[in-house]
């Protein structure tokens, strides 16, 4: 099973860093070409990379992505795809969040609905530049903006966090 995606790579994005579940999103600023938007652009040579350490949100922990999709869309599924190289900073266990609120996508906001915690479907390594497996959740509400954080990676003494795709949408058989 793989997932529909909802989001478009013309879909604005913005890294995150030093975000926790249910609090205030903090903007990254990503100095090189690894992006956010990298995650969107359906091209699994490129990668978002977000190396952010503050020493309570270790090594790209709380660090993550918030994207504004065209209109308010249920989603009910998601998938990661795997970087080029590596392997330790692959998200294990991530949040999904949603809102509605105008502006949510800004730096402070935090009116996020917890829509998903828990695995990425990544713990068997893929290898590199490969999709994971399908994730479905339940969830019957459309949100504008939804918001994605890493909670765990496979190595957590390793700098940062990647991945090269990321599809928020639901399933496809």
């Amino acid at each position: 099973m793989t997932v529909t995606t909802l989001l478009w790579a013309s879909d604005p994005v913005w890294a995150l860093k030093a975000t926790d579940q249910a609090g205030a999103s903090h903007r990254a600023v990503i100095t090189n070409s690894e992006v956010a938007a990298n995650a969107l652009d359906s091209n699994l040579a490129t990668k978002y990379y977000n190396n952010y350490d503050d020493g309570t949100h270790r090594t790209g922990i709380g660090s993550g992505l918030v994207v504004n999709v065209r209109s308010a869309v249920v989603v009910t599924a998601f998938q990661i795809a795997t970087a080029n190289d590596e392997s330790g900073r692959d998200p294990l266990s991530i949040t999904i969040e949603g809102s509605n609120q105008v502006h949510a996508e800004e730096e402070g906001s935090s009116a996020f609905t917890l829509l998903y915690s828990g695995s990425t479907g990544l713990k068997a390594d893929p290898g590199r530049k490969a999709w994971g497996p399908a994730v479905v959740f339940e969830n019957t509400t459309a949100y504008r903006t939804y918001r994605m954080l890493v909670t765990t990676k496979r190595d957590p003494e390793v700098f940062g966090i990647q991945f090269s795709e990321f599809r928020l949408g639901t399933p496809a058989p």
